[in-house]
């Protein structure tokens, strides 16, 4: 394909009409917006710049530019030429652009798309950011007095998409508003209240373009943001919008590649996530009007459905600096046995006297992907750092602790050493601080080229045994993968050439893992015997 166009399915019913905002032509000028009278903190070049955007006559503007930053008489003489105009003349046209979200059968996903529509018309008529938050604040202020359901509309779709710094009042606006007697609309009621449903992309067969589908719903109603990401133009948002028909949307694009021979593929939570923040990462590439007006609209809409998604464990720079060192390594590598590339200095021994828990935690340990599961139940000191947790879950999957790694909570994400993520000290901060309960998980994340992520579940918090030794593992399913082989897909891809010796690259995965025959390797086998002699050199120490 040479292209990667949103397929033509059905955008959300609340796209801009001729006379709505008329963009890129331009909107009214917001409420005081060249009114020194009331905001003080407008200049001469502010008033200069929001009449050539209203287009004002040239001579107009050159006779703007006489009076310099005499503020006082250039708002006297705007006033007396009626260049000012009557407040009223603005606020009842903006208050008639959310007059449609009054109908009966308006969805949320309607009403943000029209607050999205307002903002970006707005904040390309108001200029500065300083000037558009105080004329926004003062439009609030001014609609709650007409006591309508339009103000009311329009305060609520602001308290939840406006600008943080008028989000407060626009909620003061409309709860006064209510105390009027004036209605909610249905909607209102949905309003940052969406849920992520399903994720799915397709994408040239070069690696050029690819879109990503991310589906929510409100209540049992969906809608899908289809996000057009472009790698050659640096791999930023080229173009987005929404569609209120998600499934509709997928007929389309199930349709479309069956004529275009593309491949659509899902994508779990995670790999959305992951595709999602990359492309954010990344200045938008937009490249004509129309693009530019539709990520413009709908950004602030799907930037509000981020925490819906899992945080990704390194931003897009780190993931891509990890697949490059790795690349590099494996060039170096080449040639070499896998014994070879196991080998690495012991770790120094920890001489301090062992110390014995008083309280331990099990957790259970879930290699995130893996199909039939992988994962380990043991046993920690509650008072383990996650620095020796790290060293455990090592151990317990026979790794060799030679990438980065990091753990992540709902509101921090632990480390150690120089990471392009930030991070706290993951030295100085125990399980039991960040999980200290029952069904409390946290992930971690090990090797971010091939992105091994596990899930952390706390099962139960108890009485550590007089003659216990810890860590230990108590049980488990399935051998773990092998270091540096592609991650949990490279690992299904690798189990499958060994699986069949007809297989091409059967030998040289023998041959990398240091087997002679395909028998020594069992996927399915777990020996707790052998794990818990690599967890006894930690047994009774802390760190």
């Amino acid at each position: 394909m040479p292209d990667l166009d949103p397929p033509p399915a059905r955008k959300s019913r609340r796209q801009p009409e001729p006379g709505l905002f008329d963009l890129p032509e331009p909107s009214p000028a917001p409420p005081g917006t060249a009114q020194p009278a009331i905001q003080e903190h407008v200049t001469a070049d502010d008033v200069r710049r929001v009449l050539a955007d209203l287009g004002a006559p040239a001579d107009l503007q050159e006779a703007v530019a006489e009076f310099g930053d005499d503020m006082p008489a250039l708002s006297t003489w705007l006033q007396e030429i009626g260049a000012l105009g009557d407040p009223a003349d603005v606020l009842n046209p903006m208050l008639g652009q959310w007059a449609d979200l009054l109908e009966r059968d308006v969805r949320a996903i309607e009403a943000e798309v029209c607050t999205g529509e307002f903002l970006y018309a707005y904040g390309h008529a108001a200029g500065s950011e300083e000037n558009l938050i105080g004329s926004m604040e003062l439009l609030i202020e001014e609609a709650a007095t007409t006591r309508t359901r339009e103000a009311l509309a329009m305060c609520r779709c602001l308290a939840h998409l406006g600008p943080a710094e008028v989000r407060a009042t626009a909620a003061r606006a409309g709860h006064e508003l209510t105390r009027y007697g004036i209605k909610d609309m249905p909607w209102v009621k949905h309003l940052g209240r969406a849920e992520f449903v399903d994720a799915f992309g397709y994408g040239d067969d070069r690696g050029q373009q690819e879109s990503l589908v991310l589906e929510f719903r409100h209540g049992r109603r969906g809608h899908a943001f289809v996000v057009l990401i472009d790698h050659q133009l640096g791999g930023g948002i080229k173009d987005l919008f929404a569609t209120d028909d998600p499934d509709e949307l997928r007929r389309d694009v199930q349709f479309e590649s069956m004529l275009e021979g593309f491949k659509v593929t899902p994508h779990s939570p995670a790999e959305a996530s992951a595709r999602l923040h990359a492309a954010l990462d990344a200045p938008v590439c937009a490249d004509d009007p129309e693009q530019v007006q539709d990520v413009g609209i709908h950004l602030p809409i799907l930037l509000d459905r981020l925490p819906l998604l899992p945080a990704p464990p390194a931003d897009a720079r780190l993931r891509a600096a990890g697949r490059a060192v790795k690349a590099a390594a494996r060039k170096a590598s080449a040639g070499r046995g896998r014994s070879e590339q196991k080998q690495k200095p012991p770790r120094s021994p920890d001489r301090r006297a062992p110390v014995a828990p008083t309280s331990v935690h099990r957790i259970k340990v879930t290699l995130a992907g893996s199909k039939p599961p992988i994962w380990r139940r043991l046993e920690v000191p509650s008072s383990t750092t996650l620095m020796r947790l790290h060293e455990i879950i090592q151990a317990t999957f026979d790794w060799h602790d030679s990438h980065l790694w990091l753990f992540e909570t709902s509101d921090a994400v632990f480390g150690v050493g120089e990471m392009e993520v930030p991070h706290r000290n993951a030295r100085r901060v125990a399980i039991g601080q960040v999980a200290p309960g029952e069904g409390d998980t946290l992930r971690y994340v090990y090797d971010f080229g091939d992105d091994w992520d596990h899930r952390i579940v706390v099962e139960a918090v108890g009485d550590a045994e007089p003659e216990g030794r810890y860590p230990r593992c108590l049980t488990g399913r399935r051998s773990a993968p092998p270091e540096d082989c592609g991650g949990i897909w490279g690992y299904a891809e690798l189990v499958e050439s060994l699986a069949d010796p007809t297989h091409p690259e059967h030998a040289d995965r023998l041959e990398w893992l240091g087997l002679d025959t395909a028998r020594e390797f069992d996927p399915a086998r777990f020996d707790a015997a052998a794990t818990n002699a690599r967890l006894a050199p930690m047994a009774g120490r802390r760190r």
